[in-house]
C-alpha cells in the first residue's frame, strides 16, 4: 500500500482497531520505520532504508514491568519483544506522522539502539 497524503495515513490509521497484529514499513528518503501493531500498542523501529545499522527502537515512556514481554507479528512471526519496546497506539501513530513529514525519529519518545 502506498500512502500519498495525510488523508490516506488516517484512513489507514482508522483500520488499525479492526485489524489483526500486522507488521509495516514506511520509507521517506533513505530511511524507513518498521512498525508492528497489535491492539493498542505498537512497536517502532527507525533504520537505513539500506538495512545496515543503527537500528533504533522507540521506548515506551508508559509505566510497565521490565521482566514483561509482549507479542507481535513479524512477517508472518509471532516474537517476543520487551515490553519497554512497546508503545501506545497513539504514540505509534504521532511517531508514523512524523517520520513521514521528516524522515526522522520522533522526539516524542526515547530511542535505543538495538
Amino acid at each position: 500500500m502506498k500512502i500519498s497524503d495525510q488523508k490516506e495515513l488516517e484512513e489507514f490509521f482508522h483500520t488499525f482497531p479492526d485489524r489483526e497484529p500486522f507488521y509495516c514499513e514506511f520509507v521517506k528518503s533513505d530511511y524507513k520505520l518498521s512498525v508492528c501493531v497489535r491492539r493498542d500498542l505498537g512497536s517502532v523501529q527507525h533504520s537505513p532504508a539500506n538495512g545496515d545499522p543503527p537500528y533504533m527502537v522507540a521506548i515506551t515512556t508508559a509505566p510497565h514491568d521490565p521482566n514483561d514481554e509482549v507479542e507481535f507479528f513479524i512477517g508472518s512471526e509471532l516474537t517476543l519483544l520487551s515490553a519497554r519496546h512497546a508503545v501506545p497506539l497513539d504514540t505509534a501513530k504521532e511517531i508514523i506522522r512524523y517520520f513521514l513529514e521528516t524522515g526522522q525519529r520522533s522526539p516524542v519518545v526515547p530511542w535505543e539502539n538495538i
